[in-house]
Order: structure tokens, then sequence, then C-alpha cells
């Protein structure tokens, strides 16, 4: 009786993408090796700036989450942490290519999650957000429940 077995494995080293593949066939043990190099994979830079409007505090404080998906898709593919300049400046690096949906998300989470659509990855790719704040109970709008919240919250004082 004849069998067939394949035993593949893609490596990922320092952008260098190689191919490997063990093919195993017949009861008398026929062995076939294979190895395909890719290429090389080049980093894509991601960098622009992140306004949050009406923030007068210190930007390099506050912690923004960058996802990369597929366009028209919610799920992410990466996710990255950056911590902005003073001047709301940041980058990373990225291995994804192509068109892409780009959302950035302040920590504090009355900052409205802005995307940007369709975005092509290549080379260096500048992507800029404008965030609103205002949305205090967290729901992705601001509506009369987070004016509620403010409403609710008026005349009181501070802990000394």
């Amino acid at each position: 009786m004849n069998r067939k077995y394949f035993l593949g494995l893609v490596l990922v080293i320092q952008g260098l993408v190689s191919v490997w593949g063990l093919e195993v066939t017949g009861a008398a043990g026929t062995h076939t090796y294979a190895y395909i190099k890719i290429g090389q994979v080049n980093p894509i830079t991601v960098q622009g700036t992140v306004t949050l409007n009406g923030f007068t505090g210190d930007n390099t404080t506050v912690p923004i989450f960058i996802e990369i998906r597929y366009v028209d898709n919610t799920t992410a593919l990466e996710t990255h942490t950056v911590t902005l300049a003073a001047n709301g400046g940041y980058s990373f690096t990225t291995l994804l290519n192509g068109a892409h949906d780009i959302s950035a998300q302040a920590e504090q989470w009355q900052w409205l999650r802005q995307t940007q659509k369709n975005v092509n990855l290549s080379g260096t790719t500048t992507v800029d957000f404008s965030m609103f704040g205002g949305d205090f109970d967290g729901d992705g709008e601001i509506t009369v429940l987070d004016l509620s919240i403010v409403l609710a919250n008026m005349d009181i004082a501070a802990d000394p």
C-alpha cells in the first residue's frame, strides 16, 4: 500500500521568507526534499501624527493602539502600541503590505477610534489621525448619553 505524506514549513527570519517541504511516498520509502527561497520581505515603516483635539496635556503620556486590518474587516492582523512624540508623531514597522485599513484608539476610552480606509502599505507610509474626545460611555459614538454623564458630574469638586 502506497502512502503519501507532505510536511511543509514557512519561516520568516529577519524579513527573509523561506518555504521548506518534505515529501515521503510509497512503502519503499522514496524521499523527496524541497527547498524554495521566496525572497526578502522588506519591513514597511508606518509613520504619521495623531492629533488629540482639545487635549492640552503631554502627548507623550498617551499610549495609542494602532490596528492593521484587511480592508472592511474588523479583525486585527496586527496591533501596535505606540508612544507619541511631543508633536504627536509616531512610527512603527510591519511586514504587512498592500491595501489595509488602519485604526487608531487612544488609551483613554473617551477618545473616539478613527479608521483610515484602504491604505496602501509600501515603503514608508504616512497615516495621520485626528481624534475627538467626548465618548464618555465608551460605546464608540458621541451621543446624548455622553452629555448626560457630563451634566451629572457638573459642579462636582475634585478631591484636594
